[in-house]
């Protein structure tokens, strides 16, 4: 029975399909003592599967259970159930169940699954004046028709409202998606999303694909506030770029400055998300925030300098050049280290003045980081075809190593976007040409280090 019992409660807490909707709240579900009701226990499911509130939820339960049950290990279950069930649909039918011997209700509710329908049995303490939940236990039940008169109106959980960041010179439209429940009295952590290298656009549109958008999404589900807006070069095409500072960092830090101005945003959780060239910069942009960012999630990133990157990554440009010029480029690339502000400003390699890549090593990854002592999660998908592990996550582990604000992550069968298209052209280069999004998994991994982030000084 100990077992079964145990692997009940895991089983329980593997729930975290998020819909993208959910019911309207119920008074009594925000009360300190509520009344186990169909409409609470149908409200608490929905609340359960969104991931929202998880503190509230987390408290219903027995003093006992909690003290073995952490919070944080109570929301990490939470985002594997996907795998056996696929997306929540819609709550189904209901019915319930008392043991007058043992003062305990039960009630059972069927959940409508894409893949496997299952049915959650809540069980809660049936006396006047304890109410609190005893157990939450998840079953593979028979597959039922999705009822015609579903109970309760369908609302989305989050909203997006468009914004402006950037400077007088170069506003950039973007987008804030905040969480309907967010407000002065509950504020919510917040992420700025940072392109990769090249013109983008506000969703990170990449042929088929939009990665800001759906990570968007997901992190509003699951209670978390984001800005993503059109990268400089991509809504100007002539603007005059001379540093990082110009491409990127600036307007990082506009978004930055308009979270934390928004009164439903919690200051202590914004956090600077990048993919690629945005999370080799993030670390720049988090040290000249005075200290606004307070995490920082780096997608795909590479330890190395920018120029040696960008001379990996410019084989078309030094195929047009001659034999000497290439050698030349070549020579100035392995020795730029030595060089001087002065000689940077009156040369030029790889296509723009030298000064872009002197100016971006006043802020080297490593150093950055170790001086920012913020909690940094490095990431990338084991099947990135643009980002090696031993020149990504490796490399940042064996340089930064081990540290309670650094963690490390790989996410199996994915590629640079954290999606599961691994489809490339005769050059094993990515094309994106599949209509995809961001494995769901992977969002939920991330959310729940945004939402864990400075917990016991909550």
């Amino acid at each position: 029975m100990k077992r079964i019992a145990i692997f009940a409660i895991c089983l329980a807490l593997l729930m975290s399909i998020v819909p993208g909707f959910s019911l309207a709240k119920s008074k009594q579900m925000e009360d300190n003592v509520p009344v186990w009701t169909e409409e609470a226990v149908r409200q608490y499911a929905l609340d359960y599967i969104a991931g929202t509130q998880m503190t509230r939820l987390w408290n219903y339960y027995d003093l006992q259970i909690r003290r073995y049950l952490p919070q944080q290990a109570f929301e990490n279950f939470l985002i594997d159930l996907e795998f056996l069930t696929g997306d929540f649909q819609k709550l189904g039918s209901y019915r319930s169940f008392e043991e007058p011997q043992n003062q305990l209700k039960t009630h059972v509710l069927h959940l409508c699954m894409e893949q496997l329908d299952i049915e959650m049995y809540l069980t809660h303490k049936n006396k006047e004046d304890d109410w609190e939940i005893m157990a939450l236990e998840f079953v593979v039940a028979e597959e039922e028709a999705l009822p015609e008169n579903f109970c309760g109106a369908l609302e989305n959980v989050f909203e997006e409202s468009a914004v402006f960041v950037g400077t007088d010179e170069y506003p950039l439209e973007g987008v804030l998606t905040m969480p309907n429940d967010a407000s002065r009295q509950n504020r919510v952590p917040a992420c700025v999303f940072v392109h990769d290298f090249g013109p983008y656009d506000k969703d990170h549109t990449l042929g088929e694909t939009k990665m800001f958008k759906d990570l968007a999404a997901e992190l509003a589900e699951m209670g978390i506030a984001s800005v993503r807006y059109d990268k400089r070069i991509y809504s100007y095409p002539d603007a005059k770029i001379n540093t990082l500072w110009d491409e990127v960092v600036e307007d990082a830090l506009s978004a930055v400055e308009l979270l934390t101005k928004d009164e439903r945003v919690d200051e202590q959780r914004v956090v600077v998300v990048g993919l690629g060239l945005g999370a080799m910069t993030a670390p720049r942009i988090a040290s000249q925030s005075n200290s606004s960012v307070r995490g920082m999630i780096m997608i795909g990133g590479v330890l190395d300098s920018f120029i040696n990157v960008e001379y990996e990554r410019s084989g078309h440009y030094l195929s047009t050049l001659s034999e000497d010029e290439r050698s030349n480029e070549q020579y100035i690339v392995r020795n730029f280290k030595s060089m001087t502000e002065g000689k940077a400003l009156e040369q030029n390699v790889l296509g723009r003045n030298a000064y872009y890549y002197w100016e971006a090593e006043r802020y080297p990854q490593a150093k950055t980081i170790r001086n920012l002592g913020i909690p940094v999660y490095i990431v990338q998908g084991r099947r990135d075809p643009l980002v090696d592990e031993d020149d990504g996550r490796r490399a940042y582990y064996e340089t930064l190593g081990n540290a309670p604000t650094r963690s490390y992550e790989t996410f199996r069968g994915l590629n640079h976007l954290l999606m599961d298209d691994l489809t490339v052209n005769i050059n094993g280069e990515p094309e994106y040409k599949v209509e995809t999004h961001v494995d769901k998994y992977a969002a939920r991994v991330l959310g729940n280090w945004v939402l864990n982030l400075y917990r016991e000084t909550e």
